[in-house]
């Protein structure tokens, strides 16, 4: 059953930290594939808020997935949304810190398809993620 959005905004929190930095972490992780792909979307529109508020800066994301269960699944909803970040011009550098290794080679898959390789890598630890960013 799809979750309403007020229940599927309570499943992370975006915030634009220092300069330049979009942080993004999830709480909860939508097993359910309208949720997940909902959510995905509600994460983008948040996403697109600060890109609109901020027209031509680029931007580095920090996305943290260790609160969350294990993720296993991203609907093609999901996907679709998610693949719009990646292939927007705002993105320098994306660092994601989870435990998934479905979700890693799925996300590793869209960058490379988004000729974004170089642009992003993921981490097992939030410190390696925030120096690689500062890089």
């Amino acid at each position: 059953m799809l979750k309403s959005d007020e229940e599927l905004l309570k499943t992370f929190k975006i915030e634009l930290r220092e300069e330049g930095l979009i942080y993004l972490e999830f709480y909860t992780a939508e097993p359910e594939e309208e949720s997940n792909g909902r959510q995905a979307e509600l994460v983008i529109g948040e996403i697109d808020k600060i890109l609109k508020a901020h027209p031509g800066k680029n931007f580095n994301f920090f996305v943290d997935l260790t609160k969350t269960d294990t993720i296993t699944y991203l609907s093609p909803k999901a996907r679709t949304a998610y693949q719009k970040l990646a292939d927007g011009s705002n993105l320098n550098k994306a660092a994601v810190v989870g435990r998934s290794l479905t979700l890693e080679v799925t996300i590793n898959i869209m960058m490379q398809a988004a000729g974004r390789g170089q642009s992003f890598k993921w981490f097992n630890d939030r410190a390696s993620a925030m120096e690689w960013l500062k890089k």
